[in-house]
């Protein structure tokens, strides 16, 4: 595309110095602070789930490569972005390719964003998988639905971004009004898909809390990791629905403080929250499959009694375990032909006769 236009294009090769910001020189300190605040704490959480997975080997956690992935590409677009916003605040003399760094940052947030929900989704299928004891065929092709659909419309906003990024005649006013619009319906259909993800986390909240036990404590990580991603997407929508479709003017300036360090907040707990869950998935006694990219079958979890015996609860749960010392003394008592004897000697003669079978001794 940029070849075909070139003669619409600016000349990327040129030196270009940004403008003075005037009073929105504060805003773009708190940008570039947020977002190398969000790259160090994300530095961190990267590290940590490195350092368990080598500790732990494969049984370190689980969602491995998914995880590190979506993280890496979380902390290349704080980092992208504040290097342009450094740029602007010093006003250095750089060249006009500069501006590949925001279609990059652009491009990396997007693709943070969905791999946010394949890690949910597939956290999802988990727990649907413990408490049923199968795999949830027909909500798996759901979220594959949903995602593609997410990955369709990141696509289509990617590219009209671009194409208003580059192209400075006046089609770019047209490509501006387009991929705004795009924009809109992207954060709109992220929010929906945010609500089914906080519901669903609901649901096998409540579903783990009164079947397994165990599980308890990756769920809820699970559940505070979905609630602060649905906060972040609906501050978005809400922004986008007030500002953008309703109103259609320039953000309040408290919006533009509040959207960095609000969005900060959410990054933080979500990355946190999953990373915790997988973890304590992968601790788990009765998880016997050792792949890191998530378990295809379980076995179904029982519920228990609260008022059960302990010994029959153990029993119940193993099955086939070895006996204990007493219970075999009392196999082997209750098989004792000796005892039998003596009861029989202990009774009638007609009794002992028609029961055991003894008759009286010859003479």
């Amino acid at each position: 595309m940029l070849t075909q236009r070139s003669e619409t294009l600016d000349n990327w090769g040129d030196t270009y110095r940004p403008g003075p910001l005037g009073g929105d020189k504060p805003l773009y300190q708190v940008l570039v602070a947020f977002d190398f605040l969000q790259i160090i704490i994300l530095l961190g959480l990267l590290a940590a789930a490195i350092l368990i997975r080598k500790r732990r080997m494969q049984r370190g956690i689980i969602l491995f490569k998914s995880l590190n992935i979506s993280l890496l590409s979380s902390i290349i677009a704080p980092l992208l972005a504040a290097i342009v916003e450094c740029i602007d605040l010093t006003g250095t003399k750089v060249k006009r390719a500069y501006g590949l760094a925001n279609l990059l940052q652009h491009f990396a947030g997007l693709f943070s964003l969905c791999t946010i929900f394949f890690l949910f989704y597939r956290l999802i299928n988990h727990f649907q998988e413990r408490s049923t004891g199968r795999s949830p065929t027909g909500l798996i092709v759901l979220h594959g639905v949903f995602l593609g659909l997410m990955a369709a419309i990141c696509v289509a906003d990617w590219t009209l971004y671009v194409g208003y990024s580059v192209i400075t005649s006046l089609a770019s006013e047209r490509w501006g009004i387009y991929c705004g619009w795009v924009q809109c319906a992207r954060q709109i259909v992220f929010w929906v898909a945010s609500l089914e993800v906080v519901i669903w986390a609901l649901f096998v909240t409540v579903r783990t809390f009164r079947i397994d036990r165990q599980a308890r404590a990756s769920v809820f990580s699970f559940l505070l990791s979905s609630i602060g991603f649905f906060a972040m997407n609906l501050m978005w929508a809400i922004i986008t629905i007030q500002w953008d479709i309703i109103a259609y003017l320039a953000y309040p300036r408290w919006v533009s403080y509040f959207e960095p360090i609000f969005r900060f907040g959410c990054t933080v707990i979500t990355y946190f929250g999953v990373l915790l869950c997988c973890t304590r998935l992968a601790g788990l006694e009765d998880f016997k499959v050792f792949s890191t990219e998530g378990p295809s079958v379980y076995p179904m979890v029982k519920y228990q009694h609260p008022y059960a015996v302990p010994s029959e609860m153990e029993s119940s749960q193993h099955p086939h375990a070895i006996p204990s010392e007493m219970e075999s003394r009392q196999m082997i008592m209750e098989a004792d032909p000796s005892r039998e004897f003596w009861e029989a000697g202990s009774r009638p003669i007609h009794e002992a006769d028609a029961e055991s079978k003894i008759g009286p001794p010859k003479p």
